[in-house]
């Protein structure tokens, strides 16, 4: 099983005002179907569009796998 995220801790998020977009739209409830998944794409839609207009290249990646690569979490 993958590490759990370091920064969950007692079932709550320390790194609320400094979470990643996924974070900040995911709800773990079923009352999260259904417009869960038209934010997500909105909000990935944004954030590309910023990426474009400063030229910084865009990349989809997994924020446990981010956080490896940082060696926050192995």
């Amino acid at each position: 099983m993958p590490a759990a995220c370091p920064y969950r801790i007692g079932g709550l998020c320390q790194a609320r005002h400094s979470r990643p977009m996924g974070c900040r739209v995911f709800f773990c409830e079923s009352a999260g179907l259904g417009w869960q998944e038209d934010l997500t794409e909105s909000a990935l839609a944004d954030l590309r569009t910023l990426h474009e207009s400063v030229n910084l290249p865009y990349a989809y990646v997994e924020w446990l796998q981010v956080l490896r690569h940082q060696r926050v979490v192995r």
